[in-house]
């Protein structure tokens, strides 16, 4: 299971803008910069919470809804 998730993790920093964003900022935030790997295990958490949101309220995918206004924030103050 965890392999599956990784290889998730990564195909989503490759391909969805969000996930790529995120991946960026944990990877060179001034505070606690992660690792590569360790930055591709929270992307994984937050790809597990996405998808049970979507199914949990049965919605569709919307990508400004991604990144909370929190993670946003932290993110323009990083750039």
């Amino acid at each position: 299971m965890r392999n599956v998730l990784y290889q998730m993790a990564r195909t989503m920093v490759a391909v969805n803008p969000e996930m790529k964003e995120l991946y960026q900022y944990l990877k060179t935030r001034p505070n606690n910069p992660l690792k590569k790997k360790q930055a591709l295990v929270v992307i994984s958490k937050k790809i597990v919470t996405v998808i049970y949101g979507l199914v949990k309220k049965q919605t569709e995918y919307k990508a400004e809804l991604v990144l909370g206004e929190f993670r946003k924030n932290q993110m323009k103050q990083a750039a």
